[in-house]
């Protein structure tokens, strides 16, 4: 496949373990306050499970976006790039979420630096759909050789007409 998809594999790899490590904290909260199901109105055990539920709720979405960035061909740095933003964003988002009250710096950028990879993944896919990877056919020759057609790069015809290449298509 490709440096890209490994690049998505470890962003995906890192996120499972903060929603492993928030889920912990929900716990380890639920357990010191008595509480079996829900918060129990107990505002620690509703913190650490609204930053948990809140990082749920996104990192499925952003793995994959990542892994679509790197099958249609992006390159490795701007998985890597969204990959890390994203990441940083859902830590600072869940450190805001169990550090204080209401809207907190860390809850502020977390959530910044949520939306703005989110976006920046989409309008990238959406480029390549409406086909201006064209502009990486450097990089596209590169994948091609060293990865062979099934690296799944977005690619157009010579009429501009948007084309998956198969697995199967050697060139």
């Amino acid at each position: 496949m490709g440096d890209g998809i490994h690049a998505a594999g470890l962003w995906a790899a890192l996120n499972v373990v903060v929603l492993l490590v928030l889920s912990g904290m929900t716990s380890v909260q639920r357990r010191k306050h008595r509480v079996s199901l829900g918060d129990g109105g107990k505002p620690p055990v509703e913190a650490a499970s609204r930053a948990f539920g809140n990082a749920a709720e996104y990192m499925p979405l952003a793995i994959a976006s990542l892994i679509l960035l790197a099958l249609t061909g992006f390159p490795t740095w701007s998985v890597h790039l969204i990959g890390g933003s994203f990441l940083l964003g859902r830590v600072l988002h869940a450190w805001g979420m169990l550090t204080g009250v209401g809207p907190t710096p860390g809850r502020m950028f977390g959530m910044l630096l949520t939306y703005i990879p989110l976006l920046a993944s989409a309008v990238m896919l959406i480029w390549c759909w409406v086909g201006g990877l064209q502009d990486f056919r450097a990089a596209k020759q590169t994948l091609r050789k060293r990865f062979g057609a099934a690296s799944g790069q977005c690619w157009r015809t010579e009429s501009g007409q948007a084309k998956h290449r198969p697995a199967s298509d050697p060139h």
